[in-house]
């Protein structure tokens, strides 16, 4: 697979692009089980509504509000919101644990 943008490969780093948005590598996003949504592809789709951005993460509206919604960007449309689907899948790289972490809890 390789990253349309010249000089990028998939699978490096993810870098910071123009408007401050961490751009995760496009393996990082293949993998995040955002891959087919509504009939179009997340590779197509930056950001998601809320709604959406919810079920690409498995929980429901209200556990989005509460757990994801403080810690992840918003672009504001009017009265639209979008969340860009790089901050959903750095929002899991944040919160992700080491399966030792968990055995030591």
């Amino acid at each position: 697979m390789r990253d349309p943008r010249p000089g990028n490969i998939a699978g490096t780093a993810g870098t910071r692009g123009t408007a401050g948005f961490v751009s995760a590598p496009p393996v990082a996003i293949a993998r995040s089980g955002l891959q087919a949504m509504d009939g179009v592809q997340a590779m197509d789709r930056l950001a998601l509504r809320r709604e959406d951005a919810a079920a690409a993460l498995s929980v429901s509206d209200e556990s989005f509000d509460r757990y994801v919604r403080p810690y992840v960007r918003v672009v504001r449309l009017g009265t639209l919101r979008l969340y860009p689907v790089v901050e959903l899948v750095a929002f899991l790289a944040d919160q992700a644990s080491s399966p030792v972490e968990d055995i030591a809890a």
